[in-house]
């Protein structure tokens, strides 16, 4: 088994360097076009990406829906974007510029579909490290399983008409006509 590594130091300071370069650009960028106008960006911001995740979220249960059988996936290209239009509008839903920045380069196709393509690798490695998928995610086949015998089934005993007085005798069922 692979060793991993520890990663949430390195997740932390990432996490704390991005708050502090938020911080830092709301406070150049209000000493520039005002704190009022600031706040109804960020106000916008937010409710734009609301509205995103609302639509990726719906797109993603309709896709789960058209697939209709349970255990069936939606094409990857609906559930890549729909994840991937959630990150956008989360993204804006978050206060600040970079966060915004972000959120809003999601939505250029170019870049949407790099992510979704990054997404989607990401989730095949977690399922099959995990065994979701089993031998067909990682290529072989799905594991067949074949009983030899013969199919039975119970018929009603001779007797008089729609009564029964247990199970019938046993016997083969016949396969199609000219086999």
């Amino acid at each position: 088994m692979p060793r991993t590594r520890n990663r949430r130091p390195v997740v932390g300071v990432v996490l704390l360097l991005w708050i502090v370069l938020e911080l830092w650009l709301l406070i150049r960028v209000a000493d520039l076009i005002g704190g009022l106008v600031t706040a109804l960006l960020l106000l916008a911001g937010a409710v734009v990406g609301g509205r995103l995740v609302r639509r990726a979220g719906v797109r993603a249960w309709r896709a789960l829906a058209a697939a209709g059988t349970p255990g069936a996936r939606p094409p990857e290209n609906v559930t890549g974007d729909a994840v991937v239009g959630m990150a956008g509008g989360l993204l804006l839903i978050l206060p600040g510029y970079l966060s915004d920045v972000l959120g809003l380069l999601c939505l250029l196709p170019p870049v949407r579909g790099w992510a979704r393509r990054r997404v989607l690798r990401w989730a095949e490695r977690q399922a099959v490290a995990s065994g979701i998928y089993g031998a067909a995610a990682r290529g072989g086949a799905h594991p067949t399983v074949v009983v030899e015998g013969e199919v039975v089934r119970d018929e009603p005993a001779p007797g008089r008409a729609g009564e029964s007085d247990g199970p019938g005798p046993r016997r083969p069922i016949e396969g199609p006509p000219g086999n």
